[in-house]
């Protein structure tokens, strides 16, 4: 294989906020939801039990009646958290994230219908009919009140991990750990080639491909002028060893060829720097 092997996805032990799978994602939330879904059944049966709904029933009773109706929210909460983290994350439209939430709400309503059916009208001995007869809308209001805040709080979780500044720029032993809204990738520095801005995000460009890490191009002159990398232009930083050759025009350098066949140009204020730089060996002129 080609020097791509060296750019891998990261893992969840590398970086945990961004794991690869889903499914490990999903758990994750679900560490901070069950304690939810374990306080709403507390709080409601108590209200319950207090309010006497049911009479000659002890509050033990009362809890673990609410508790088998809130039992499909330990899979549903942090599935919601993970949507509405999703939909932060990427940027999707309004008109794909309400087309989402209209399936995901599709999708617990069954949930809910599932669990009547198996467990809520075992637990009662009766049948569904009997159950669905004796719900009334009200009674749905906690379900819909609790699938909107696990969506909001997957969505300002999103925001929140989006607009978070990247901790020493995500280098870390010869490596940069690219983050882009969608995914994380490990990109080994000797594989850059270029570095260029692209509204808030930098494009780490090697021969092969192209990752897109949130950063400003003036952090990365920084991370990466130790590295052999040269600003030409306010929107391009060139690693010197990999200019291939130049284009002169009005005796001054007009444009840059990379290894690879990428051109990039040179502005007039980055002229010396990269003369000097040129100078040393590290490229032809």
């Amino acid at each position: 294989m080609t020097k791509m092997t060296k750019t891998e996805r990261l893992s969840s032990r590398d970086f945990p906020l961004f794991s690869i799978s889903a499914a490990t994602l999903l758990l994750r939330f679900a560490l901070y939801t069950t304690p939810l879904t374990v306080s709403f059944v507390l709080f409601f049966g108590t209200a319950a039990y207090l309010d006497g709904d049911v009479p000659d029933i002890t509050w033990l009773q009362r809890v673990t009646i609410s508790a088998v109706g809130f039992l499909p929210w330990l899979l549903a909460a942090p599935t919601v958290v993970l949507v509405g983290f999703r939909q932060t994350m990427l940027r999707l439209s309004w008109v794909k994230r309400t087309a989402e939430i209209v399936v995901l709400a599709s999708g617990v309503f069954a949930l809910m219908l599932l669990s009547m059916t198996f467990v809520m009208a075992p637990f009662w001995g009766t049948t569904i009919d009997v159950i669905m007869g004796a719900t009334e809308f009200r009674d749905w209001i906690w379900d819909i009140l609790f699938f909107i805040v696990a969506l909001l709080a997957g969505q300002s979780f999103g925001m929140s991990r989006r607009n978070a500044p990247p901790a020493d720029l995500g280098l870390r032993d010869g490596k940069i750990m690219a983050r882009s809204a969608s995914r994380v990738d490990i990109v080994d520095i000797d594989d850059v080639i270029a570095a260029s801005a692209q509204g808030n995000y930098v494009a780490l460009i090697t021969r092969q491909s192209e990752f897109l890490h949130r950063a400003t191009l003036a952090e990365m002159k920084k991370q990466l002028g130790r590295h052999g990398f040269v600003q030409v232009h306010r929107s391009h930083l060139v690693r010197v060893d990999s200019i291939a050759s130049v284009t002169r025009a009005d005796g001054r350098i007009k444009d840059i060829h990379l290894h690879g066949g990428r051109q990039l140009p040179v502005s007039a204020g980055n002229q010396e720097q990269l003369r000097d730089m040129l100078r040393t060996g590290h490229a032809p002129a």
